[in-house]
């Protein structure tokens, strides 16, 4: 085998002939689970190969977007973070990847709203971060080498825009029929209030005081976000909704 060539065997077409389940064909055990036709007994015994082929397949299932949120952070680490505007989508992609690595630990399916919203909101704060390298390239500090690529018009323009559409996002959000039933409550359009005085308060910090380094140290260090924050919490007791609760 030749220095830096990597094979991969995946073993299909194996675990069914040592005797552990099929899961994929029409008769496999998860295709049985979805249509609920004679469901697969989890507590009946297992031989040996059967309890492997269950723990792997169903591991296997629950990586996978552990596995694509590795690929993407090396494909970003080696190449895409060096391609403007690739590389702040691939900044909000892993923030979605994320949101399904924690809707998997706690056993929950994410939302259209909030897989929606995350995107929307990690590109408005990657675009914020770039702007804050070009600051720092123009004071003469070394910055990643896509920042060339970027000038404060086109930054600020993309960042009027993206929060523009999640604001409009979270509004249709909160007067989706499906989340009022959800609620049990129509007022939760009163909350797009306090995302608005957000975006228009860290949009200041950005332009104005020119402080986008690190949205945490940003969101730490404000007053102004965090009685925003506190509000917006304050605001969810009343009507059963925030812009993280999607």
């Amino acid at each position: 085998m030749s220095p830096g060539i990597l094979f991969f065997f995946t073993g299909a077409g194996i675990s069914t002939e040592s005797g552990m389940f099929d899961y994929r064909v029409p008769d496999g055990v998860w295709t049985r689970q979805e249509s609920d036709s004679t469901p697969f007994d989890s507590r009946a015994p297992l031989r040996f190969t059967e309890q492997v082929g269950e723990v792997m397949h169903r591991t296997v299932k629950q990586l996978k977007g552990l596995i694509a949120y590795f690929l993407l952070n090396t494909a970003y680490s080696y190449y895409l973070k060096h391609i403007a505007v690739v590389d702040i989508v691939c900044v909000a992609v892993s923030y979605v990847l994320r949101a399904f690595a924690g809707a998997v630990v706690i056993t929950v399916f994410p939302s259209n709203w909030l897989i929606l919203m995350t995107f929307l909101l990690a590109l408005f704060l990657a675009l914020a971060k770039r702007r804050d390298d070009l600051l720092l390239a123009q004071s003469g500090k070394n910055t990643r080498k896509c920042i060339e690529h970027y000038n404060f018009e086109f930054i600020s323009g993309e960042m009027m825009v993206m929060a523009s559409v999640t604001i409009v996002s979270y509004l249709l959000y909160t007067v989706s029929p499906e989340v009022i039933a959800k609620h049990g409550t129509d007022n939760l359009y009163f909350t797009v209030f306090w995302v608005i005085l957000g975006f228009l308060r860290y949009m200041q910090l950005t332009f104005v005081e020119e402080k986008s380094g690190s949205p945490t140290q940003v969101v730490l260090r404000d007053t102004f976000l965090q009685t925003d924050s506190i509000a917006r919490v304050w605001d969810r007791s009343k009507s059963s909704a925030t812009i993280i609760t999607c």
